[in-house]
């Protein structure tokens, strides 16, 4: 090589040289691809099997690492609109972080989106939700912020909130126990303002105290089918009920309440209003006296029930009621009914064992499981065995088919 054309060689910017060597690569490299070798349409679902279910954007995260391999790889990711339909943001981000967010979204073109957001986001992040309103299909959101009272509207950087056309899965969290305020008001906006709403969840949202001006309306919506005041991972996780008496939900088939701001009174009315066809109830309380008056309503109401739960009970005039109730047929289509209670077994007197065993068997052949955990009022202890009477008369349940729990988180004691 002549000095001249050596010389021009060591002028080249060393970046460019880079790129060169690069695509050299690419090229040789590329017949050995077999991702690089398939339709579009295939690579593209190869892709979508790789991303998480919650992706979080990051260059060393799927769907971004994706951009970072090669050029052929880099087109299917950007060929593949499902790919970006979906994000789950842990907060805080560096500055401007609302711009990339917006970019990834708009990589889904016209799909349906999910958002998940945990914590202080920025107000910028309200720009988001405007554009996209008309997109979102599922919405998590955990506001972690110092503001004693809460307005959801606001958390989501808006004065004023549009339609949500679209949205079919709500989740409202805050972090710890009674930590999370939120405004009821707002929230009976978002929900008026979600009319193909199927899910809803509040975790952990305490006070959501209504006033008369927000139950001056009933708010109906006809395609809620789930709807959960707490997740069910312990009592510091219950969100207050109260707007529970500001809804109608004719298609409702899952409820599950901890009456902690209304009282069964409430829940009898509501279903009433609404005559859903409700087909799972979880009552999550500490004590269920409250019920003594109301369960044979409760029970005439939600003739299609078949999973009935009682979280957290103590009462046992209500669990004597209850079985009363079964042996009389309420609740024909019952299958499944799980108690959890902060009591011990040698509180149970013998009637109420024989009451509880005699309705099982009645009812063996369309209730096919039986869920009864203890927890002593003294954590230290353990519950009392049970008698041999009663572990003869539930093991003689078991061999009958019927699945059956009864004991501790730890122990079944038949």
């Amino acid at each position: 090589m002549s000095r001249q054309k050596q010389a021009r060689i060591t002028k080249f910017p060393l970046s460019l040289l880079q790129c060169l060597s690069t695509s050299e690569l690419e090229l040789d490299t590329a017949p050995l691809d077999p991702i690089a070798k398939l339709p579009l349409e295939i690579s593209s679902q190869i892709f979508a099997h790789c991303v998480p279910l919650r992706p979080t954007p990051g260059a060393q995260h799927v769907p971004m690492l994706f951009l970072q391999m090669c050029k052929a790889w880099t087109v299917i990711a950007l060929s593949t609109p499902q790919l970006w339909s979906s994000v789950h943001v842990v907060f805080p981000r560096p500055k401007g972080f609302a711009q990339l967010l917006e970019t990834w979204l708009d990589r889904a073109r016209y799909l349906p989106l999910s958002i998940s957001l945990h914590g202080a986001f920025a107000d910028e992040i309200g720009n988001v939700f405007r554009r996209y309103r008309e997109q979102l299909e599922t919405i998590e959101i955990y506001p972690h912020t110092n503001v004693e009272k809460m307005d959801i509207i606001k958390c989501m950087g808006a004065d004023t909130m549009q339609p949500f056309p679209r949205l079919r899965r709500l989740t409202v969290g805050g972090t710890v126990a009674g930590s999370r305020h939120f405004l009821a008001g707002p929230i009976l906006t978002m929900l008026r303002l979600s009319p193909v709403l199927v899910e809803c969840i509040f975790d952990g949202v305490s006070y959501m105290r209504v006033s008369r001006a927000d139950l001056a309306e009933t708010i109906s919506l006809p395609a809620l089918r789930r709807l959960s005041f707490g997740c069910g991972s312990g009592p510091g996780r219950y969100s207050d009920d109260e707007i529970l008496q500001g809804l109608s939900l004719p298609s409702l088939e899952t409820l599950c309440t901890p009456l902690y701001g209304i009282n069964s009174s409430h829940l009898v009315e509501f279903l009433e209003r609404s005559t859903p066809p409700l087909t799972s109830l979880t009552i999550m309380i500490r004590n269920i006296s409250d019920l003594t008056n109301t369960l044979r309503q409760l029970t005439a109401l939600t003739p299609a029930l078949t999973h009935l739960e009682f979280a957290h009970g103590t009462d046992f005039d209500v669990l004597r009621l209850l079985f009363q109730l079964l042996k009389e047929n309420h609740l024909p289509q019952l299958r499944t009914l799980h108690l959890q209670l902060v009591v011990d077994f040698a509180d149970f007197r013998d009637s109420l064992w024989e009451d509880i065993i005699h309705t099982l068997f009645m009812r063996c052949s369309i209730l096919t499981k039986f869920t009864m955990r203890m927890a002593h009022k003294d954590v230290s202890r353990l519950p009392s065995e049970l008698t041999t009477d009663v572990r003869t008369g539930l093991r003689d349940l078991v061999a009958r088919g019927m699945d059956i729990y009864v004991g501790t988180e730890q122990r079944c004691y038949i």
